[in-house]
């Protein structure tokens, strides 16, 4: 395998505002669409990709609300067979959490998505402290 160019890291990255859908919410869709908004808001800045990521995530966040409602109605496992709205809700749970590993919502993901600033050359006081002993 060839190794190539590794990634440039510390890359400052063009933040906005604020970030909107790309494409006309209805009711449930705006309450999850902001909830996610307030996450982000509260874990970084917003980058000009995140509205059309945040749109995929409200999308499968609301289908993964329908199958459950869906499933806790019946027996999903009714006659021996798995009903289709498990299948449903898997496959969106999956898809949705591919996306918040991509906006960094995930602990492991966080540190992936580089917001900028290059660390400093200087000792900070615990390097000056050990290196002193």
């Amino acid at each position: 395998m060839a190794r190539g160019r590794p990634p440039v890291h510390n890359r400052d990255l063009p933040t906005v505002d604020n970030v909107q859908p790309t494409r006309t919410l209805n009711g449930e869709e705006s309450e999850c669409f902001e909830r996610w908004k307030s996450v982000i808001k509260a874990t970084r800045s917003f980058l000009p990709t995140d509205g059309p990521l945040l749109t995929f995530a409200v999308e499968l966040d609301v289908r993964k609300q329908r199958a459950a409602r869906a499933a806790s109605e019946i027996d999903p496992y009714e006659g021996g067979r798995r009903h289709p709205a498990l299948t449903d809700w898997d496959n969106a749970h999956r898809d949705l959490m591919a996306i918040l590993r991509e906006l960094g919502l995930t602990p492991a993901s966080l540190k992936n998505v580089n917001m900028g600033g290059k660390p400093s050359k200087e000792k900070s006081d615990l390097d000056e402290f050990l290196g002193d002993q």
